[in-house]
């Protein structure tokens, strides 16, 4: 659900995806599975960063997909599963422009995603004065 709302409150003109197809959470960076997948050596560093376990779960590393969609995207490295995300949400288009800015998804991109979220959160939320 926080997902969601944090998609509603970005998306132009009111314009929704269907939220009942996107029922599962992708992670970006797999929980599972980097080190048969290509990610260990594609993080470099952070892949021994011990916090990066802890990165995993937080809401920057996290995307709502359809159920095959989440399944095709799998364990696959960032560029396969970026260039094949929907680009139905805003949360979807906030991740293709990391990759288009030529960046890569590590520690850093998760933690600065994760703070840019924060702060939508903080709109969606406030508390009335």
């Amino acid at each position: 659900m926080i997902l969601i709302e944090l998609d509603k409150e970005n998306q132009i003109f009111g314009q929704f995806p269907d939220y009942n197809t996107l029922n599962t959470i992708e992670h970006i960076c797999p929980q599972n599975g980097r080190d048969t997948t290509g990610w260990t050596e594609y993080l470099g560093n952070d892949s021994d960063n011990e916090d990066l376990k802890r990165y995993i779960h937080t809401i920057g590393n996290l995307l709502l997909l359809s159920r095959p969609a989440n399944s095709s995207a799998s364990n696959n490295p960032f560029e396969e599963k970026v260039l094949n995300y929907p680009d139905l949400t805003f949360l979807d288009k906030d991740v293709r422009k990391i990759y288009d800015n030529g960046k890569i998804w590590d520690i850093e991109s998760i933690k600065d995603r994760s703070n840019r979220l924060t702060v939508i959160a903080l709109k969606v939320w406030a508390w009335a004065k």
